[in-house]
């Protein structure tokens, strides 16, 4: 977990396969008045992010055609995402250790709805007034 802050800017992506959890995901992000795109496969993500520069992705890391750890490193390699948080969601415990210390959050699924609206709002309020 980093200690960089969630920018005022509204903006969201969600990278993930599970139709059903991405609408959760988007539920929680449109609560926080985040406005958000939802892509299923990785290449379509990347293709997304060269025109565009979310303040918040949620990546989930067993994704089709392209791992999110994958994914992960392209958004670090990128110097425009460099203040873009990532929250990755994932089922693998292992997986989950080794991304921990190159995310701003990892949580675990299932997610619940009020525990990324939470931890959503964590990062907001984290954020100085005006970012």
């Amino acid at each position: 977990m980093t200690n960089r802050t969630l920018a005022q800017n509204s903006s969201a992506l969600i990278i993930e396969d599970d139709p059903k959890l991405a609408r959760i995901f988007a539920e929680a992000l449109k609560m926080s008045t985040f406005e958000y795109q939802i892509i299923h496969h990785g290449h379509k993500a990347l293709e997304y992010l060269v025109n565009a520069v979310p303040a918040l992705i949620i990546l989930d890391i067993h994704l089709p055609y392209m791992s999110g750890s994958d994914i992960l490193q392209e958004i670090q390699n990128d110097p425009r995402l460099a203040n873009t948080l990532v929250i990755v969601v994932t089922a693998d415990l292992f997986a989950a250790e080794e991304l921990r210390s190159r995310a701003d959050r990892v949580l675990m699924k299932p997610i619940s709805f009020y525990r990324l609206y939470g931890v959503i709002e964590d990062l907001r309020a984290a954020s100085p007034v005006g970012a």
